[in-house]
Parts: C-alpha cells; sequence; structure tokens
C-alpha cells in the first residue's frame, strides 16, 4: 500500500503541474486573442496571421506556441479546450490526492470521484457538440476523443460507486469497534 501512496503522489503533483501548464496556456491565449480583437494592428502583440491562420507566441520569441485557424470558432475552441483540460487534471490530482491518504475509503475520495466522473461525462460531449455546431468541421477525431473521455467518466462513475459503498461500510465499521 505504501507504493500505491507514493505513486498517487507523484501522480498528484504530476496532474497538479499539468492543470497549472493547460491553466497558464488558457490565461495567456485568451490575453492574447483579446488583445488583438482589440488592437488588431499592434505589432507588439505576440501572434501572427498567415493567410487562414494565427500563431501565438511563446511571449518574447518568435517560436509558435498555438496554431489554429483565423475563425472566432476555432478560436473560442481552443480557449474551451485549455480551459477543460486545465479542469479536468485538476479533477485527476483531485482523486490522486485521496488515494495518497492513510484511509482510501473517505468521503473526498467519493466527492472527487464523483466530480471526475460527472465531468467526464457531460463536458466532452458538450465540448464535441460546441465544435460541431460553431466550427461545422466536427470528424472523427474530435468524436473518438470525446468517446475516450465519456468511457473514463462511465469507468469512474462506477468507482465512484464502489468507493460510496466502502465508505459506508467503513463509517459502519467504525461505529461497530
Amino acid at each position: 500500500m505504501k507504493a500505491i501512496r507514493l505513486i498517487s503522489k507523484i501522480l498528484r503533483v504530476a496532474a497538479a503541474v499539468l492543470a497549472g501548464v493547460y491553466g497558464l496556456s488558457f490565461a495567456y491565449s485568451f490575453l492574447v486573442l483579446l488583445l488583438n480583437a482589440l488592437f488588431p494592428a499592434a505589432s507588439w502583440l505576440p501572434i501572427e496571421v498567415l493567410d487562414d491562420r494565427f500563431v501565438i507566441l511563446f511571449p518574447f520569441t518568435k517560436i509558435g506556441f498555438l496554431t489554429e485557424r483565423l475563425h472566432w470558432g476555432y478560436q473560442l475552441f481552443v480557449l474551451v479546450i485549455l480551459l477543460a483540460y486545465a479542469v479536468f487534471f485538476w479533477l485527476l490530482g483531485c482523486i490522486f490526492s485521496a488515494f495518497s491518504d492513510e484511509r482510501i475509503f473517505t468521503q473526498t475520495a467519493v466527492q472527487a470521484l464523483g466530480y471526475f466522473s460527472r465531468a467526464s461525462l457531460s463536458v466532452p460531449i458538450a465540448i464535441f457538440i460546441f465544435y460541431a455546431i460553431v466550427t461545422m468541421d466536427a470528424g472523427m477525431g474530435e468524436a473518438l476523443l470525446a468517446m475516450v473521455h465519456w468511457l473514463l467518466g462511465i469507468f469512474t462513475l462506477f468507482l465512484a460507486a464502489i468507493f460510496r459503498e466502502g465508505y459506508q461500510l467503513q463509517q459502519e465499521q467504525d461505529l461497530t469497534i
């Protein structure tokens, strides 16, 4: 069990780092796209427009950070995806945090699994529908990605039910001792 706790702690840190990277990427991309919309002729912005695509550059460099089509729907979709993955990894970190505790079957673990499963069941489908409506360009790759996240949501929904039962049994056992 010590190995599981150690792995959970490592994965919690990795998930927190990824949530931070996606969150910072969202904030930076949002700021650049917003400033580009407000000041389209500003040459000081870290964004380049090439034909039908835009390229957001890393700060203070000419190295591309994010490339997408110039359509407003794609710009909005990129922001939604970055924010969704920031939340996804944050919730995943909450689950790993619960697994690193002395007691695994806790109310915190049940809540973390419940939040993660509900988000994994609803958000990918909503994003896929949003993408299909706004860009009119949803393909098999996007559908498969949404399906993988949806299946992950189903799996964690079952896991949440198991943990809820384990938590209740543990509570009953604590009362009888």
